[in-house]
């Protein structure tokens, strides 16, 4: 494949002072608007989520009367979104098209699909988390802010979308490295510039919001602990595993991509609505981002149980991303790794019961091994353990995991692996 050009034509023509003061001035203020509008979103989606388990739990009636309207909104939502092609899913294939691509996308459509379908994906249960739309909702409304100035200046919108990450994990040096990871072929030191400060002003934005609105601690609450070397066996039975699932979940996910926006989904999406919003009720912890999963120990459930808890979810997370709804599978991945690193407790615990101590951290090397194996952004994904964990403890056993995975990636090739990108390469080298 030929290298890839990222710099248009558009943009390639020679700034003037007055475009590099308007830039000066559109960079931050973008990063207060991408900061204020990713907070929004996620209060109001940590809203409805507290609104439907409430309707769930209250009473059997409230339970009746909240599926008929599930099913009523859902098989509305999957019209709607089915008329109205190409706003489905977190977003992100959108703007990798834009990015890498003369692809151009209506950042106002996609801003308000993508809320609003989340919202209802929320509500209904459906094994999705806010994280990667707030990626999508960045760039949209960094595209806003170039449409309403009459500019064509892609940096600032690959900017918006790190900084709706930053925003979203409250963690600005994750939000840069994320930057960094997803647009190598872009670097020079305007693009990483533009990047510092709009990433900046979104994180103190969000900062400073929901410290008025309300605590979102992410991780803080864990329990981690040094893992003494002579159990660091441990960690390499999480870099296998995460190798694993990781590679698998990007074979499935590209095969399962097929789904989205088909007649099977239109009509499915309704049906999976009331299952998850049923299954809520009853069995909670298949469903949702995984919050729960990652929060509580589920040890006391034996480990044929968590080990079927892990193989629903990972099929909910691949049904769940093609519905014609819209969220995120980064929480959900982080759960995912959670589930594993409880597996590894449990499978050890048989010869050496005091692994239990260990749990909370092995749980969370597993969560970003998961994430950074599936994503594909390992050094992110260590930073961003460190940023939403508050503890240095976690940085040697989560360091020395995500580098075996590495050496597994470069060394290993499975016969089913199959990469997917989210670039596809035609006949001509071009990039769509």
């Amino acid at each position: 494949m030929n290298n890839i050009n990222l710099v248009s034509s558009l943009e390639k023509k020679r700034m003037t002072k007055k475009d590099k003061a308007i830039t000066c001035i559109q960079v931050p203020l973008t990063g207060i608007a991408v900061g204020i509008m990713v907070t929004i979103f996620i209060y109001i989606a940590s809203k409805v989520i507290k609104l439907s388990n409430y309707l769930i739990d209250y009473s059997n009636l409230s339970l009746i009367i909240s599926a008929i309207f599930v099913v009523v909104l859902g098989a509305s939502a999957t019209i709607i979104n089915h008329k109205v092609k190409g706003y489905i899913g977190n977003g992100i294939d959108i703007l990798t098209q834009y990015y890498y691509g003369n692809n151009d996308f209506n950042p106002y459509r996609l801003l308000i699909f993508t809320m609003v379908n989340s919202f209802i994906a929320f509500f209904f249960g459906f094994t999705l988390g806010t994280e990667a739309p707030a990626v999508t909702i960045g760039a949209s409304v960094a595209k806003i802010g170039n449409k309403g100035l009459r500019k064509y200046d892609r940096d600032i919108i690959m900017a918006g979308g790190s900084s709706g990450f930053a925003s979203a994990f409250i963690a600005p040096v994750s939000g840069f490295l994320h930057l960094l990871e997803e647009h190598k072929q872009r670097i020079n030191k305007w693009f990483l510039l533009k990047g510092f400060v709009m990433i900046a002003f979104a994180y103190l934005t969000t900062f400073i919001i929901q410290s008025f609105i309300w605590e979102r601690g992410m991780f803080y609450s864990m329990n981690i602990v040094n893992v003494p070397a002579r159990r660091f066996y441990t960690v390499i039975y999480i870099a296998i595993f995460s190798f694993g699932i990781g590679e698998f979940y990007e074979y499935m996910h590209s095969k399962a991509s097929r789904l989205r926006g088909s007649m099977i989904m239109l009509y499915v999406t309704p049906i999976l609505a009331l299952g998850f919003y049923l299954l809520k009720r009853f069995y909670p912890l298949v469903t949702g981002n995984g919050d729960a999963l990652i929060e509580t120990s589920i040890l006391d459930k034996g480990l044929l149980v968590i080990f079927v808890i892990m193989i629903v979810r990972f099929t909910f997370m691949l049904i769940s991303e093609n519905a014609n709804i819209s969220g995120g599978s980064v929480l959900p991945l982080l759960a995912l790794g959670a589930l594993m690193g409880d597996l590894i407790v449990r499978i050890v615990e048989k010869r050496d019961p005091t692994i239990v101590e260990y749990e909370e951290t092995i749980k969370v090397v597993g969560m970003f091994c998961c994430l950074g194996c599936a994503a594909n952004i390992p050094i992110t994904s260590y930073v961003l353990a460190l940023e939403t964990t508050h503890s240095y403890q976690i940085l040697l056993p989560l360091g020395v995991a995500l580098i075996f995975i590495e050496i597994f990636k470069k060394l290993i090739n499975l016969p089913f692996i199959h990469k997917y990108r989210y670039r596809i390469e035609l006949e001509n080298n071009d990039i769509i």
